[in-house]
């Protein structure tokens, strides 16, 4: 999250150039060629990356990959220096390509990151990832696919639950993991969001690895973090990962309740909603509440 960084202000100051000198804001799907071609980029599907095109390559280049480790497959890739960026044709889904390619974007218009070249494995992506310039970029890259504000002014007309994740991933090119934590973490509403393995880890007691927890301000102030959960969870302690085990099962959209304690150890009734996007399984859960003149959506399967 944003507020969670050291580096937050340059973020942001950063996003904002780029989104100005790309006339991105307002334009959806964001315009993520424009925007790479604003921070005076080309993007390249062209990887140069095995060990035999490696020994010809630049130092710098060779250094950046190895760095990774060659067992590692390369998802993207920074070259500052000739002013490319790389993104691994074999990635097939689109908004993963284009969340890539603003990851190294995010790491060229950053200040504070001035090394000549980036490499970066589905690990640096990974928004678990403890690595500085790996969490800014990655910070980065949803600013300037979510046009900053503009998402949570537009998810504001929404009525809380997975349709909207859905349906405003869509709006702006991005996937629906993606969308799920920009949602969340911007909501004004007391929302989390849980991302789990696509299967169980255990089935007595039913237990699911989880991959990531994020949530609002308001959830953090009343429940506290998600992220303190234990990384396996378990029913019937989470009994949310039964509704998590029929969407992944059935491709469909899951709802129940889950009971969860406040900071005061007073117990609130949550709503809760599953959904699975074929790789993980994708949680929304809020405290119920007055909705008035929200646009209503009903999402009956999963999408692809």
């Amino acid at each position: 999250m944003l507020r969670d960084l050291p580096d937050a202000e340059e973020i942001a100051a950063a996003s904002e150039r780029l989104l100005r000198a790309g006339d991105a804001r307002g334009r959806l799907p964001t315009p993520v060629d424009d925007l790479v071609e604003a921070a005076g980029l080309l993007a390249s599907d062209e990887m140069p990356f095995d060990e035999s095109v490696l020994r010809r390559a630049p130092t710098h280049l060779a250094d950046a990959v190895r760095r990774l480790g060659l067992k590692h497959k390369v998802h993207a890739m920074l070259d500052r220096r000739e002013r490319l960026v790389y993104v691994n044709p074999t990635i097939q889904q689109e908004s993963r390509r284009r969340f890539r390619a603003l990851h190294e974007v995010g790491h060229d218009i950053l200040p504070s990151q001035r090394e000549p070249a980036f490499a970066d494995n589905v690990l640096t992506l990974s928004w678990a990832t403890h690595l500085r310039q790996e969490r800014s970029a990655n910070q980065t890259a949803a600013e300037l696919l979510f046009q900053r504000e503009l998402f949570r002014q537009i998810a504001a007309g929404y009525s809380i639950g997975i349709a909207a994740v859905i349906e405003l991933g869509d709006l702006f090119g991005a996937s629906y993991q993606a969308t799920l934590r920009r949602y969340t973490e911007t909501h004004r509403a007391p929302l989390a969001g849980i991302v789990l393995d696509h299967s169980p880890c255990a089935s007595e007691p039913l237990s699911f690895h989880r991959k990531e927890a994020i949530c609002s301000s308001a959830w953090e102030e009343r429940f506290g973090r998600p992220d303190a959960w234990p990384p396996i969870l378990h029913a019937p302690t989470f009994s949310f990962v039964r509704e998590a085990r029929d969407a992944a099962m059935w491709q469909s959209t899951t709802s129940g309740e889950f009971r969860l304690p406040d900071l005061a150890n007073t117990f609130h009734e949550l709503q809760i909603e599953a959904f699975s996007n074929t790789y993980s399984v994708l949680v929304l859960l809020w405290q119920p509440q007055r909705e008035r003149l929200k646009r209503r959506r009903r999402l009956v399967t999963a999408a692809g």
